[in-house]
């Protein structure tokens, strides 16, 4: 665990100063660990809702932050709000654009992406929830995981869409 969380840190320093740092000088990736990564968060998160194929992206000692909650949850507490959100929605799916991914050493890569999450709660009307993601993804067992999901709303992109 601490091994992970040391090579995030070295992750996310070094995704801080990528901008700084000139292309042929940044650490060689394996050839197409930049589309694995990307795939791998696609396979979690794109097209239709599942809480469980979602929660088994995120590290178990990772942490998201969802724009649906003021604070920072880990592995347990996002798991619980995935699976309240299977509950409440009868319909809710994920469609990922513009899809870019940064790989900073062999084995961490960032991926970030504009999102449109579509569906219909139980108790309301259909719901459209425009924004951007990141996972700081690692390779752990030889798979794609993340050790950090963001998700923030980009609320001035659609007005009156939804009643929440």
């Amino acid at each position: 665990m601490e091994t992970q969380r040391r090579a995030f840190l070295f992750g996310s320093g070094v995704a801080l100063a990528a901008g700084l740092v000139p292309g042929h000088l940044a650490a060689a990736a394996p050839p197409g660990a930049a589309s694995e990564a990307a795939r791998a968060f696609l396979v979690a998160h794109a097209g239709a809702f599942d809480a469980a194929r979602r929660a088994a992206f995120l590290l178990p000692q990772g942490m998201a932050v969802v724009h649906d909650v003021p604070f920072p949850l880990d592995h347990p507490a996002y798991a619980d709000h995935l699976a309240f959100h299977g509950e409440s929605w009868e319909m809710l799916e994920f469609m990922p654009q513009q899809i870019e991914t940064v790989i900073v050493s062999p084995d961490n890569a960032v991926v970030s992406c504009y999102f449109l999450e579509r569906g219909k709660p139980r108790d309301a009307g259909f719901r459209l929830r425009p924004g951007f993601a990141t996972a700081t993804c690692v390779r752990s067992g030889g798979e794609w995981h993340a050790l950090g999901l963001h998700f923030s709303p980009l609320r001035s992109q659609i007005l009156d869409a939804s009643p929440s």
